[in-house]
């Protein structure tokens, strides 16, 4: 009897950082993205679809192979999960000899739980195959404990409710859930107002969705501990049992077709069929990027001379202030109405603004941008970039101010730091891993605005299903000893 694969809650990854091959099916996989290739440009291809179909076929076996312990070895330099992804966090009730679902039965087909006040919160490793763990690892604030060869189960099976997320991305979603924005906890629950715990309250969220999380089918080979109610994009839709293979998260052959247009072949290709499979999800969401030797400019800046708006007319705070209620896409829009509109919203000035408020403030939709304090030694690192930043021509040219600040605020709060820069470095979509990098951390902010707003359904409307407040613990208690007997 087989297992099966339990995902990150959060990012819907499993252990170790997702697949570890782009696809096993090398011939289905060629011949369909040389059709997608050739549909796209009939004329524009210089090779037949023979040869087409060999130089697809030679790039997917490079990411079709695994090394002795199982791992992908045809990813770039930098790409490897590993390390970031290792690490678990295990939140619910976990018998402390056997680490199985302790406070959660079944009375009749109603499943009734302990609630988010009492669970327990563990750091684990060395997952087995049913969503378990065999390793608990001290926690950060008490790293001399040393670990202990333990079980703690998180599966979904059978209506479970501990679960877990990679202790990486859970940091994320930690520092960008904004529980201080959110109504009091006495709208919902008036008699249980006082403050909770960041996990109590997520273990309480996940676990009363009128649709819970996706358990294992023996008749139906899937992954499972997912919610069906959150985007993954796709990386839980794979066709067995194991989170082995990206090609369920595959859209399309468009940067695949560009390379092979270039003259681009074997080795060269992966970092396209990475863009093309989505296979960035996977990569860690922490390396910025350094100042670029030569910059291609965004915009074309127009002759001063062009008729002049109303809006020109207007100071730069009020200008800044109303641009702060509008979404990027929108300005950018806006800056395409007229070449007067194009001047005053893309010059330096304006434009450094208007992105620095977009990271800078509490609800600027680029805060994401920014390091977080809950993962280890990101500050430093990203610090260490922003002053590369802060050094660099690019914040010379558009600086009024000195930059030898030597007061110990971050770089990002500097009035020189040249976001009109950086931010459209910091976004570029590419084949670099950097570019990999940000395309991860954009997609894990995606994913935690998706759980903001469970949050904030759970503030103002409270559980969506109560299987909490019929909990009784002498019921509990009376289960737990008849499995004792019938498991010995």
């Amino acid at each position: 009897m087989g297992g099966w694969d339990e995902l990150c809650v959060f990012t819907g990854i499993c252990p170790y950082g997702g697949p570890t091959v782009l696809t096993f099916d090398v011939e289905t996989t060629a011949a369909k993205m040389a059709e997608e290739i050739i549909s796209m440009s009939p004329h524009g291809q210089s090779v037949s679809v023979d040869q087409l179909l060999i130089i697809l076929k030679d790039a997917l076996d490079l990411c079709s192979r695994e090394d002795d312990l199982g791992h992908g070895d045809w990813r770039p330099d930098g790409f490897d999960p590993r390390g970031f992804y290792d690490t678990a966090v295990a939140i619910g009730y976990f018998d402390h000899k056997f680490g199985y679902c302790n406070g959660m039965y079944w009375d009749q087909d109603l499943r009734r739980a302990a609630g988010g006040r009492g669970i327990e919160f563990r750091r684990v490793r060395h997952p087995n195959e049913y969503g378990g763990f065999r390793t608990i690892i001290p926690p950060l604030d008490n790293l001399d404990v040393g670990e202990m060869t333990k079980n703690t189960e998180c599966t979904s099976y059978r209506g479970s409710t501990n679960f877990f997320a990679l202790e990486g991305p859970y940091c994320y979603l930690e520092a960008w859930i904004d529980r201080a924005s959110l109504p009091p906890r006495s709208v919902a629950f008036p008699q249980d107002p006082a403050d909770m715990d960041f996990a109590g309250e997520l273990y309480e969220i996940v676990n009363s969705r009128s649709i819970g999380r996706v358990e294992y089918d023996w008749a139906e080979k899937r992954v499972a501990g997912y919610l069906p109610c959150i985007d993954y994009d796709d990386i839980e839709q794979g066709p067995i049992e194991y989170q082995d293979e990206f090609y369920s998260t595959r859209k399309g052959s468009r940067w695949t077709s560009d390379a092979i247009s270039q003259g681009l072949r074997g080795k060269e290709l992966v970092p396209y069929l990475i863009r093309d499979f989505n296979a960035w999800i996977c990569m860690p969401p922490d390396l910025w990027p350094s100042p670029p030797s030569i910059l291609t400019p965004l915009f074309t800046i127009f002759d001063e001379s062009c008729a002049l708006t109303h809006m020109h007319n207007l100071p730069n705070d009020l200008l800044l202030e109303i641009f702060s209620y509008v979404r990027l896409a929108d300005l950018m829009n806006l800056s395409s109405t007229c070449r007067s509109m194009r001047n005053l919203l893309t010059n330096t000035g304006t434009l450094n603004s208007v992105l620095r408020q977009a990271v800078l403030s509490r609800h600027g939709p680029l805060r994401w941008i920014l390091p977080v304090a809950t993962v280890q030694g990101e500050v430093e690192y990203a610090e260490e970039i922003a002053h590369k930043w802060l050094a660099s021509p690019y914040a010379i040219a558009c600086a009024h101010i000195s930059t030898m600040d030597s007061s110990p605020k971050s770089a990002f709060s500097d009035q020189a730091f040249p976001y009109h820069v950086f931010i459209p470095v910091y976004l570029n979509v590419d084949t670099g891993i950097e570019s990999f990098s940000m395309s991860s951390r954009k997609r894990l902010w995606k994913q935690a605005q998706q759980f903001q707003e469970l949050w904030y359904e759970y503030r103002t409307k409270g559980w969506e299903t109560d299987i909490f407040s019929m909990f009784d613990e002498e019921t509990l208690n009376v289960r737990q000893a008849e499995m004792s007997a019938m498991y010995g």
